[in-house]
């Protein structure tokens, strides 16, 4: 039922300020149902606070008892923080200890929900990713959808979406979702399979106190010039990394210590973390620098540098002095963080892993060893591509000289044929003219002489003098033939290669 409101004391004041404050008074006892003492007052739930179907489970699993067995994990304790909120339950404790009791507003609910005029329930909230995900399933494995240009700021971000469904595992059944652009104005979106040999998560179990390290670890744990950790979080740092790559290891992995081939102009090493991490881990040739990191500090030796002074009140060398160790470490938060800093992955996938409310970096410890074996598996993909991408143009660079040689060939023989024709149609004219003049001067020894020369000459001049018959191959009719140039040097068409 709906409560009366409880009357408000007329003052003299003004009117219009008074009507403000009686209607915000209004508003928040409309909203707020534990303004007045005693039991709480039992408001109609409107439809924008009706509950969703799971919510409404965890309400009957409250109101028989929560029975063992029916909710498993820790996700219905989430429900029933929303269900508290409502004042329909009633919580104490954590952990172990923690319990849960319907409200007489809870049994209400649970008396309307199973009439004939139920509050039609809430549908669950979801995120935008999962949300991508569902409608690409409802199209049957491929969405056409709008694609947002840089000037569009309202737009939705289809590409971004599909990112984090894939970052945050939104995307079951071992499939991928691939965005390709239709036209400037559409993307379409599918589900494929991944490619072959992609790996899968798998546990990466961290040891407890006690166990000995790992000798990476251990040399890692020497280097304290090149730690961001601080004393109180270096073993739990070092059980992260002793795990990680021991694990590495066990999975046939080469595990080693992060060094740099860098120096500077002192011919000291340039190390640094952000560029060369401090563990680096090996997968089929491709390497990944790991950087531990405790956020809110630097790296020591960087902090040393800019802290140090000098005491030159003593004979000898100078002192160096540096501030106690405490006002490094005032800054650590204790919250650590594991972060890739060299190669590269796809776009949208996680890079950087650390604690956080929801998990530790120990549960993202299988997600970190993923990425790297993902990495060297891309890496390899795009190594066999690039050598079918090299096969498939060397076998076009042969196919295109193959094609510039015969064309070739075919201009050197048109060119011989027309040369040869020339040659042997002037031939033919020096013989007309020959006997020509040696008819009209019969008796004059010059003319003979000179008649005898140009016979001679028609027969150097003719191709068919020598060698009888039609032009074969690229030689011609006297079996000439010239130095076939390059392909380039005739063809820009194949200067390419």
């Amino acid at each position: 039922m709906i409560a009366e409101l409880p009357r408000v004391e007329e003052t003299p004041r003004d009117p219009g300020r008074e009507g403000l404050r009686v209607q915000s008074l209004r508003s928040r006892l409309v909203t707020e149902p534990r303004l007045t003492r005693g039991p709480p007052i039992m408001w109609p739930v409107a439809h924008r606070k009706s509950l969703n179907e799971k919510q409404i489970d965890v309400l009957r699993w409250i109101a028989n008892g929560r029975p063992a067995g029916v909710m498993e994990g820790h996700a219905h304790r989430i429900s029933t923080a929303a269900l508290r909120t409502r004042s329909l339950v009633e919580t104490s404790g954590r952990g172990a200890g923690w319990s849960a009791t319907i409200t007489a507003s809870g049994h209400e609910y649970l008396k309307r929900a199973a009439g004939p005029n139920a509050p039609k329930p809430r549908q669950a909230s979801v995120s935008v990713a999962q949300q991508l995900v569902d409608e690409v399933i409802a199209a049957q494995g491929s969405l056409r959808v709008p694609r947002r240009s840089f000037r569009d700021q309202e737009g939705v971000d289809y590409e971004n979406r599909a990112r984090l469904a894939e970052r945050h595992g939104k995307v079951h059944d071992g499939k991928r979702l691939r965005v390709t652009t239709v036209s400037p104005e559409e993307l379409q979106i599918d589900f494929i399979d991944p490619p072959e040999g992609m790996p899968s998560a798998r546990p990466v179990p961290v040891l407890q106190r006690g166990a000995r390290h790992h000798p990476v670890v251990r040399q890692f744990k020497e280097r304290t010039q090149y730690q961001e950790i601080s004393r109180a979080a270096l073993p739990r740092a070092l059980r992260v990394l002793h795990a990680l790559v021991s694990e590495a290891e066990r999975r046939g992995h080469d595990a080693q210590l992060a060094t740099s081939s860098r120096t500077d102009g002192y011919g000291r090493s340039s190390w640094t973390a952000a560029r060369d991490g401090h563990v680096v881990i090996s997968v089929e040739g491709c390497s990944a620098a790991l950087r531990m990191q405790e956020e809110g500090l630097q790296t020591r030796a960087y902090w040393e540098a800019q802290n140090r002074t000098y005491d030159y009140n003593r004979p000898g060398p100078a002192r160096v002095r540096l501030p106690p160790i405490s006002e490094y470490e005032a800054g650590a938060t204790g919250s650590l963080s594991l972060e890739l800093v060299t190669g590269f992955g796809e776009r949208g996938r996680a890079a950087k892993w650390g604690d956080r409310k929801s998990w530790t970096l120990e549960d993202k410890l299988p997600a970190v060893l993923l990425e790297i074996e993902t990495r060297a598996v891309e890496h390899e993909l795009r190594r066999q591509q690039a050598e079918r991408d090299a096969a498939e143009r060397e076998r076009a660079r042969q196919a295109a000289l193959a094609r510039a040689r015969e064309r070739h060939a075919h201009e050197h023989r048109a060119q011989t044929l027309l040369r040869e024709v020339q040659n042997w149609d002037e031939a033919q004219a020096i013989r007309n003219y020959a006997a020509a003049a040696e008819a009209a001067y019969p008796d004059s020894p010059p003319t003979v002489e000179w008649v005898a020369w140009a016979r001679g000459y028609a027969r150097q001049l003719d191709p068919l003098e020598t060698r009888a018959g039609s032009a074969r191959s690229t030689r011609g009719a006297r079996g000439r033939t010239a130095a076939l140039p390059r392909p380039t040097d005739s063809y820009p068409s194949v200067r390419r290669w």
